[in-house]
Order: structure tokens, then C-alpha cells, then sequence
């Protein structure tokens, strides 16, 4: 009989709450420990009181990362269970690649998520001052259809959108859906009169997934300000606002 070599295991903090997620065999679960590791990972286990917990056992390799990658993602929808940080995985996972394009095209098709409507998100910014943007995402991510790419990596260029940089949060987009936020933006020039941004990824349950819903479902400009930065930006916000409210008492009295 094949015997259980690989498995998946969690570090958790004091009030168990994920840290995070891996999957080995034989003393794997401990080597982090040892190792002289500067990853944020690293920096985080020297710095704090935490333990390990072996999470499931598996004969295949391909089995315990198909869990893992399962248990990371569930980790992403579920910031909650997670420490403040968000959890310390780079990336989703080694394995569940063709179980995540199934999973991909089931979550389509159910329509899962949340809905987003920008022009009440917008007012809620405005009111907490928030400089906020979302990107579309212009270029291919088939080359790396599993997550292994940050998606703030996909947010670069964007020429002559120069009032994005007054934004200190992103939220990146692709193929209508809200996939990542991001806070503490700082924007580099890139050479060619565009931007690259940088900044701090946060788990958010609200945004990650989100389809967005009124006048910006099918917007594909390459920039949609949260915010106002200029008068005439304030005064196109406000007439859209306008035309949404008269859309609404136009359904009610159909």
C-alpha cells in the first residue's frame, strides 16, 4: 500500500489564525524554522509567537498541492480567518491548476461575487477621502493563467492618465472583475511616459472577485477615478449621479 508521504500544513498565530500555507514531506514543516529565511514569511516567524499544525495527509504530491492551493484560496475569500498581515503565501499555490480552471469557468457561469456600483463606492471615497482607481488590466495574462503573477504587475503604463498618480489605493480589474486592492500606492515613472505602481496587497473579501455594476459595467477605459481630483471631473461625477437616479425612478414607475 502507497503510504502517505505528502501533506499540507498551516503555521498559525496565538489566536489561530492562518499565517501561512505549505505542503511537504518528512521535516518540511520545521526547516522554515531553521532556515535563514528573509522572505516576509521568514521575518514574520522570528517576530512572533506562532505554532504548526499538519492540515491533511496525501499519497500524491499532485493531491497535497491541489489542497494547498485549495486551502490558500480560501484563505484569499475569507480574509477573516487570516492574520492582520493577510496571509504570508507569495503565491496561490503549486498545484490545483486544472481544478482552478474548472473552478474559474464554474464561478462564471454561477455569476459569483459581489456586485459593485462605482458611483456609490465613489461617494462613499469622496466623503472619507480616499483617492482611489481602478486599472483595467491591457495586456495578456495567458502566459500565467494559475496567479503566479502579482496582478499589481500587470498595472503598468497607462499614458497620459497623469491624475492617476494622486491615487494612494488601486484596485486592478480584468475581464470585469475586481481582482486585487491594493493601499500605500507609490508611483514610479517608467520611462515612457507612464507609471508603475507599488504597494501593499490587502485581502479583501469586498473587492476580490467583485463584478462591477451600473455605468461602469462595461467601461473599458484604461483608468476609472474613485475620486475628483479636478472640477470638471467633479461635475461629470454629478450629472452621472443624476442620470443614475433618474434611471432608477424611470424602473420603479415601469
Amino acid at each position: 500500500m502507497k503510504s502517505y508521504k505528502y501533506y499540507v500544513y498551516g503555521y498559525f498565530n496565538k489566536k489561530d489564525l492562518y499565517a501561512y500555507v505549505g505542503v511537504g514531506k518528512k521535516d518540511r514543516v520545521t526547516s522554515h524554522i531553521k532556515e535563514n529565511d528573509l522572505s516576509k514569511k521568514g521575518e514574520w516567524l522570528k517576530k512572533n509567537e506562532f505554532k504548526f499544525r499538519l492540515l491533511g495527509k496525501f499519497k500524491s504530491r499532485e493531491d497535497a498541492e491541489n489542497a494547498e492551493t485549495m486551502m490558500i484560496e480560501n484563505c484569499w475569500k475569507f480574509p477573516g480567518i487570516c492574520i492582520p498581515e493577510g496571509l504570508l503565501n507569495i503565491k496561490r499555490g503549486h498545484g490545483g491548476k486544472d481544478f482552478f480552471v474548472k473552478f474559474d469557468r464554474l464561478e462564471e457561469e454561477l455569476k459569483t461575487g459581489i456586485d459593485i456600483d462605482l458611483l456609490e463606492l465613489k461617494k462613499d471615497f469622496i466623503k472619507n477621502n480616499r483617492k482611489v482607481v481602478v486599472l483595467n488590466v491591457r495586456q495578456s495574462t495567458e502566459e500565467d493563467p494559475y496567479g503566479n503573477v502579482d496582478w499589481i504587475n500587470y498595472a503598468k503604463g497607462y499614458k497620459g492618465r497623469d491624475y492617476k498618480t494622486m491615487a494612494t489605493e488601486i484596485l486592478i480589474r480584468c475581464k470585469g472583475k475586481i481582482m486585487a486592492h491594493y493601499k500605500n500606492i507609490v508611483w514610479k515613472e517608467d520611462g515612457n511616459d507612464g507609471h508603475i505602481p507599488s504597494g501593499r496587497k490587502v485581502m479583501s473579501s469586498i473587492y476580490n472577485g467583485a463584478v462591477l455594476i451600473g455605468t461602469a459595467r462595461n467601461s473599458q477605459n484604461s483608468c476609472i477615478y474613485l475620486y475628483t481630483p479636478t472640477k470638471r471631473h467633479e461635475k461629470y461625477f454629478r450629472k452621472q449621479l443624476e442620470k443614475q437616479q433618474h434611471d432608477k425612478i424611470n424602473l420603479e414607475t415601469i
